[in-house]
């Protein structure tokens, strides 16, 4: 039986929506190692990481870095979240030109949501300065809040409302001819070996269904 203690970061959406669906199976498997888990946002992760203060971090965008190893674990995808009495509520498909006349609230600069966003954008040859931002916050929980109190719209993980969708506070919208598809990625230095904790749980991560727990 495998003992140890599992240290990690994970991202916010990683860490708040997804890694507490993940780590029940895992326990179920590996009931001797304890998780320890902080969640913090994509630089954050790679500066603890990089600075030996964590051995293994969970993110939601890649890294390119010389010295860090990077695996890409599980798929995801953001999409455009409204209130559920917005006027783009009932559209099928929401244009560019349309969505860009409404106010936005975004996670902050540095996360790995908000980099997805950035470049999909950048890729369909939007400029983001076009975007009207009145808010980035910090957590995902409080920009589904906003979102919900009619502040402005959004770009989240789809695994990240599943909630506020299914109790009708939210509405998920596809943007025409975007799709802000992304992985979420295992990262720690090349040089380091992994406890066998991290060995444990990067072996789960690989040979599992992962998309079954979401």
């Amino acid at each position: 039986m495998i003992e140890g203690r599992l240290q990690l970061g994970a991202s916010l959406t990683m860490g708040e929506y997804i890694l507490p669906r993940l780590l029940g199976p895992f326990s179920r498997d590996y009931p001797k190692i304890s998780v320890s888990m902080k969640v913090m946002n994509t630089a954050q992760i790679l500066d603890e990481v990089l600075g030996h203060q964590l051995n293994f971090g969970l993110v939601e965008a890649p890294i390119h870095h010389p010295d860090v190893h990077i695996e890409a674990i599980l798929s995801d995808e953001l999409k455009l979240i409204v209130p559920a009495n917005h006027p783009l509520a009932d559209m099928d498909v929401v244009t560019l030109e349309e969505l860009l006349k409404y106010p936005f609230v975004l996670r902050e600069q540095g996360s790995g949501t908000r980099r997805v966003m950035e470049e999909e954008f950048a890729r369909c040859n939007m400029d983001c300065t076009s975007m009207k931002i009145v808010m980035e916050l910090g957590s995902t929980g409080a920009i589904k809040s906003a979102v919900e109190a009619g502040l402005g719209v959004s770009i989240l993980s789809q695994s990240s409302v599943k909630h506020e969708v299914t109790l009708g506070l939210l509405k998920v919208k596809q943007i025409e001819n975007i799709s802000f598809k992304r992985s979420f990625y295992a990262i720690y230095l090349s040089s380091t070996l992994l406890p066998i904790s991290a060995v444990s749980f990067m072996t789960f991560l690989r040979q599992e269904d992962l998309s079954r727990f979401l």
